[in-house]
């Protein structure tokens, strides 16, 4: 055997590599070594000298003045005119996109179209129109399949239009892969996008800057990285409005539904595979920043250190399987809307930093029963208020593990809003950190379990509420569910003890609460009657107030239908004038008492029907886990 050494050898591979080139070459086939070709789009006639500035503007005259200075280059540029176009409904008007026909002393502008509107500082937008530059740009990749097309340092403005065969107005249109559109940096490079609104077939129309749209030839990779991508208006999320669904036909204000960075309309299945995104900034969009209103079953998306901020919809509506990673989303009304319907492979939505939201946090529906997993990892949410974050309508093999969750209703099973033909099914909450939430997890749904959007198979353990100044529910159970297991989880409040079970529907079965878990329900003492102790409230109960003569404790039995099997109460008793309490069996007070000693635990547990006396359990953790990712 001859031995050659490691340069000789590469020497050789890459001799053997060349020539395998060849052949290929010589075959008519495409080499897979084949270097690719580097375009740039200002070879195609691309301008990035977008400016946006405030303007003055005179109802029923074309000029209009500003005491930013216009270069003589602007003239028959576009000029984008906010809240002075057509009239809609007095004193509101329709946003202008017009041509620059002169430039007076730098300051004095002329435009093709009257304002229909006096204003005083209104926002504006000039620049070249690069769409039919990008057009020709992509056009040249050919039939290359990993083409890269170089967009330099700029503000690139692109009106929209509308295309044959594509979903709406759009500025860009892609019916391939095989290129990689690259910035100089998200601080350097701008493709901005109309942000002015007019009224198209009875809609408020803004348009899309991205569009991918079926029949897709090259089924390569498409790749965004270093760059921006903006929506053109000067605020995106704006709370006064963002609940306005679609967008008002007066104002324009709302959720514009047209208004996206990033569509995928594939109506046939000639769909891209892999679509990647990398160091992008997404801002200032009135719709969902990224959209899909396709069923891209095939297909998967890859979100890389980007940040999706200023928007007034959702940042994510994509329904390819996902690939998102180490992603900021701030000032959003929320973050994600999934419809699982459509997915093939795996999801994963990971270590993600969220924060100033003001609606709810990530919606999942779709669900069908045979979902491939969708699996929420080591991310931080910092959710609004009382307003949902995590929830699910319906969701299926969904896994939330290792997150942060700080504030509102942190996980929310089977909330309002159902969209799909399943249950709320295999949910996993495992090993999550939650700070002033208003409610850990709330499982509600169908009221009476024959309806849509139930609750079952469920798992939660080893999740931790921590740093909490105030009482809160650890579970709000009020819908039907089933099947539904909680066990070791530390559900301490500041000592103050939680509820774990608020109320439970009737036809539910109520959740199987381990003993293990670490929390206490305390349990008031009225003086001579009978104190009900229900499982309903969960399974760990402490009492701490005096014991008076004559008080008795049952436990309640008459929601047997509700009781899943080998549930267990655990009784403590504290109370300060160390006295033994009675604990009936029964609601009905013929079957007992236990006595349960001062300073000591008694056990029961639901067996054939009834309460039985049980072992003590063992002691509830006290290593639950911890991340450390919250701030």
């Amino acid at each position: 055997m001859i031995k050659l050494d490691k340069l000789h050898g590469r020497s050789i591979l890459r001799h053997l590599l060349s020539i395998l080139a060849t052949v290929l070459t010589l075959l008519g086939q495409p080499a897979a070594m084949q270097a690719q070709r580097t375009l740039n789009v200002t070879d195609f006639g691309a301008i990035g000298n977008a400016v946006q500035f405030w303007v003055n503007t005179t109802s029923n005259s074309v000029m209009v003045t500003t005491t930013n200075l216009i270069p003589d280059s602007a003239i028959g540029e576009a000029i984008e005119l906010f809240g002075c176009g057509t009239v809609t409904t007095p004193p509101y008007c329709q946003d202008m996109v017009a041509t620059i026909t002169n430039v007076v002393g730098g300051t004095n502008i002329y435009v093709s179209q009257i304002p229909k509107a006096t204003l005083t500082n209104t926002f504006a937008t000039y620049g070249y129109n690069n769409a039919p530059a990008f057009e020709s740009a992509i056009a040249a990749v050919g039939k290359d399949t990993n083409d890269t097309i170089i967009i330099p340092a700029g503000s690139y403005l692109f009106l929209t239009t509308s295309h044959s065969g594509t979903y709406g107005q759009s500025a860009i249109v892609l019916q391939r892969g095989g290129i990689n559109f690259v910035g100089a940096g998200t601080n350097s490079t701008t493709l901005l996008s109309q942000g002015a609104w007019t009224i198209i077939s009875s809609s408020v129309w803004r348009g899309m800057l991205v569009e991918v749209a079926s029949p897709c030839t090259n089924n390569y990779p498409l790749t965004f990285s270093y760059l921006t991508m903006d929506g053109g208006v000067q605020v995106g999320n704006d709370p006064s409005h963002s609940r306005s669904f679609p967008a008002s036909l007066t104002t324009g204000k709302g959720w514009d539904v047209t208004h996206d960075a990033f569509l995928t309309w594939c109506v046939s299945s000639a769909s891209l595979s892999h679509i990647y995104f990398t160091n992008v900034l997404v801002q200032h969009w009135r719709g969902e920043e990224f959209k899909s209103i396709d069923q891209p079953a095939n297909s998967t998306i890859g979100i890389y250190n980007c940040r999706f901020t200023d928007g007034n919809a959702t940042a994510l509506n994509v329904y390819e399987s996902w690939d998102v990673r180490s992603n900021l989303f701030d000032n959003l009304l929320q973050v994600a809307e999934y419809y699982q319907a459509y997915y093939t492979y795996p999801s994963y939505f990971e270590y993600n930093y969220i924060t100033n939201l003001s609606g709810n946090g990530f919606a999942i529906n779709g669900g069908k029963g045979n979902n491939p997993p969708f699996i929420i990892q080591g991310n931080s949410f910092y959710f609004c208020g009382s307003y949902n974050g995590i929830e699910t309508t319906p969701g299926d093999n969904v896994f939330i593990t290792n997150n942060y969750l700080n504030g509102g209703v942190a996980i929310s099973l089977g909330c309002a809003g159902y969209q799909g033909t399943f249950d709320n099914s295999n949910i996993v909450v495992v090993n999550n950190t939650f700070e002033k939430v208003y409610y850990m997890i709330s499982i509600s749904g169908s009221s009476d379990g024959t309806g849509a959007n139930r609750v079952e198979d469920v798992q939660m353990y080893g999740n931790v509420l921590t740093n909490t100044t105030s009482k809160v529910t650890g579970i709000n159970y009020y819908g039907w569910a089933t099947n539904v297991i909680c066990f070791s989880n530390g559900f301490n409040n500041a000592g103050s003890g939680n509820i774990v079970f608020s109320t439970g529907a009737d036809g539910s079965q109520f959740a199987l609460v381990d003993t293990n878990n670490l929390y206490y329900t305390t349990i008031s003492d009225s003086v001579g009657t009978t104190n009900d102790i229900s499982y309903a409230n969960g399974s760990r109960f402490k009492i701490i107030n005096p014991f008076h003569s004559g008080t008795v404790y049952a436990l309640v039995d008459t929601n047997a239908s509700q009781m899943p099997a080998g549930a267990q109460i655990l009784i403590q008793n504290n109370n300060t004038s160390s006295a033994s309490i009675p604990v009936y069996l029964d609601s009905a007070l013929t079957s007992g008492p236990v006595m349960v000693p001062n300073g000591l635990s008694r056990a029961f547990q639901w067996t054939n029907g009834a309460w039985q006396l049980a072992a003590v359990p063992p002691s509830p953790p006290t290593d639950l886990h911890v991340i450390t990712n919250s701030p």
